[in-house]
């Protein structure tokens, strides 16, 4: 059996575990994140390659993986029961101390992963999370062998792939901030192609076309409301109520099909 396959089982003996909750950080260290590294190709019993209790300024990360004496990834444990997110600070100071190539926060089962040479706060470092319990074990396996397997923290590898998703995660939120901006001056300003692209869809689909006005009505009705609240009503003077009833059924879930963020 290949030591990626072993991980792999592992892994999910780790999700059938219902005895995890009671590990101290002792045997948290022991039982899982030895093992871990050991399939992941490190030697634990080499502490020149897995160096417990590495001292960093009068510090102690629980875990450096070292090549040649160069630290490569910090790793600090808690016990598995332990919430990660009030230990961030700590990880902090040792990345501010001495640089590394990356670094992992971990209680056994949720395995943080940091890209300490960015800028900004230790959150916004976080590139990567794994949860065991909740993702797919197969997943869970892949991701680990790509940030940690030895041969990849040799060759640099696991930061051309933190890389990339730390650059992607970054795109991907100023995406999500940018978008509901994005609709909401299409509502707001009523772009005059938007809005014959639709009269033309609906002439099309019920033979008759509606008034800008209404279209207009339509939209702030029928999307502002729900997603973009910030917005202000449009106003649609002079509208004939009843010809609302003559838009089809169906332009609502088109719209909103084609407008879904």
């Amino acid at each position: 059996m290949k030591a990626t396959d072993e991980l792999l089982e592992f892994i999910k003996d780790l999700k059938k575990d219902k005895s995890l909750n009671s590990f101290d950080e002792a045997a948290t260290k022991q039982i899982i994140i030895l093992k871990v590294l050991n399939l992941l190709g490190w030697n634990v019993y080499d502490r020149e390659e897995v160096y417990p209790e590495y001292s960093v300024k009068g510090k102690k990360v629980d875990y450096s993986l070292r090549l040649n004496f160069e630290n490569k990834v910090f790793i600090e444990v808690k016990k598995v029961s332990q919430k990660l997110y009030k230990h961030q600070s700590k990880l902090l100071d040792y990345l501010d101390l001495k640089k590394v190539d990356s670094a992992v926060l971990t209680n056994g089962l949720k395995w943080w992963f940091y890209a300490p040479l960015k800028d900004g706060k230790i959150e916004y470092r976080k590139f990567y999370s794994i949860d065991i319990t909740e993702q797919n074990a197969g997943e869970v396996s892949e991701r680990l062998y790509d940030f940690l397997y030895k041969s990849k923290v040799i060759s640099g590898d696991n930061i051309l792939v933190a890389t990339k998703i730390f650059s992607y995660n970054r795109k991907k939120k100023i995406i999500e901030r940018t978008l509901p901006r994005a609709v909401a001056a299409i509502f707001e300003e009523a772009d005059k192609i938007f809005v014959d692209l639709i009269k033309d869809h609906t002439e099309n689909k019920c033979g008759y076309r509606p008034s800008d006005e209404l279209v207009k009505e339509f939209l702030y009705k029928n999307f502002s409301k729900k997603k973009l609240k910030s917005i202000s009503p449009v106003k649609a003077k002079g509208v004939k109520k009843s010809l609302q009833s003559e838009i089809c059924k169906d332009m609502a879930d088109k719209i909103q099909t084609a407008l879904s963020i």
